[in-house]
């Protein structure tokens, strides 16, 4: 059997060096190397562009990152058995650089396992390995206008109703506020928190609000189109039947941040609305990577794939805290905190390339200090785009502990 499996097996003409077992040997080898950079990448996320592109990955695929690093090995192993390239030194470095591999991916995989246990949350693998990403884009067909903003601008939500709808039942709103670093993105950004609210019995209100560009600062619009909304919702209340008292606030990114600041705005009396009427105290607010500190991503030096966070304050804000001191005081969410503040979860990714994550850490220090209630989910080797792929090991524990926080807050 030894010798049968030592023959190198030909796959091109006499001679050539495109035999089975060189495939394997050199393609093993080569994967191996591009694994062990993503690996470099998520352990060490300062890396430029490295550590972006290997958080990302390590965010979306942590365990087919170690079950690839297994196969590099095994393919490093059955090439120098049948005949590889350049014989046991080659065959030996593949394994080595696969060893290497499947012990480093386990880093990330045993700190999800903790961090799953901790919040109380469960792991489905086979979803992880199966599972695809969430993307969607506005449904023209499914716009409802709700507010003409003072300039002139028409804004638009979608609507979802949950499919054990009954007449007789008060529901839950849901105000869903998309992301896109107040310059971009759209309502139905991301289909998997509609059907997630939905699935729970919720009226999703997924809204739009202006978006800002290098001429057109929407510091003190943004919140305000928000607040139109709901106030529109308001005035439709019967229409949905929903229970405006029970008003949940929740978003993304920078949707995270607006549902922040309109939150703690109506608690403080700060947001000023362009529609006149009563605006409900939200019966609490999911904000997940959010940009509570504006300040903090001013003040950062962090970079996505070589673009400047600063680009998304000269665009919000107009410039730098020193020159617009009143407008980042606005925006800024820890100046609003209060022990009235509604009960805030705030879910966020160590390794967050986009929002400082210490920035949001000393956000849920203020919130302690000020007898705010909240939650806080630190996700490790995480980034800041990863719930676009739900069934990722943060995806999982991000959509269970948004459950839980519900049915502690949201009743």
């Amino acid at each position: 059997m030894a010798n049968t499996l030592a023959q190198p097996l030909i796959v091109g003409g006499s001679g050539s060096l495109l035999t089975l077992g060189n495939v394997l040997t050199i393609g093993s080898l080569v994967i191996s190397v591009l694994l062990l950079l993503v690996l470099l990448g998520a352990l060490i996320p300062g890396i430029r562009y490295l550590g972006e592109i290997g958080t990302v990955l390590e965010s979306f695929f942590s365990l087919h990152l170690m079950l690839a690093a297994v196969v590099c090995g095994l393919c490093s192993y059955i090439g120098f058995r049948i005949g590889g390239i350049g014989g046991e030194s080659i065959a030996l470095l593949g394994v080595a650089l696969a060893l290497i591999n499947v012990i480093g991916f386990c880093v990330p995989l045993v700190s999800f396992i903790r961090k799953s246990a901790i919040y109380q949350t469960t792991i489905s693998w086979g979803r992880h390995l199966a599972g695809g990403f969430s993307l969607g884009r506005a449904n023209a067909a499914k716009a409802v206008q709700f507010a003409t903003t003072p300039d002139g601008k028409a804004l638009f939500m979608e609507i979802s109703t949950p499919h054990n709808f009954r007449d007789e039942q008060a529901l839950t709103p849901v105000v869903l506020i998309h992301g896109g670093g107040f310059v971009a993105g759209t309502r139905n950004e991301e289909p998997a928190w509609n059907r997630f609210y939905t699935d729970r019995g919720y009226v999703v209100f997924d809204v739009d609000y202006r978006l800002a560009t290098a001429t057109y600062h929407t510091w003190d619009k943004a919140a305000a189109d928000i607040a139109a909304a709901i106030l529109w919702i308001g005035g439709h209340a019967s229409d949905y039947n929903v229970d405006m008292s029970k008003l949940l606030l929740v978003g993304g990114s920078a949707g995270g941040a607006l549902a922040l600041q309109v939150a703690y705005g109506i608690a403080d009396g700060t947001l000023q609305p362009y529609v006149s009427g009563p605006l409900p105290h939200p019966k609490a607010v999911v904000a997940i990577f959010p940009a509570p500190d504006i300040t903090a991503i001013w003040n950062t030096t962090n970079r996505f794939l070589g673009l400047r966070t600063h680009s998304v304050c000269e665009k919000y804000v107009g410039g730098s805290p020193q020159d617009f001191p009143q407008a980042y005081a606005t925006v800024d969410v820890p100046h609003h905190v209060s022990s009235h503040s509604s009960p805030t979860l705030v879910i966020a990714g160590q390794h967050d390339h986009v929002i400082p994550y210490q920035s949001q850490v000393q956000f849920v220090d203020v919130l302690a200090k000020k007898g705010a209630p909240h939650e806080f989910i630190s996700l490790p080797f995480t980034d800041h785009f990863s719930l676009f792929r739900p069934a990722g090991l943060s995806g999982q524990i991000a959509f269970q502990a948004v459950g839980r926080f519900l049915d502690t807050y949201a009743k």
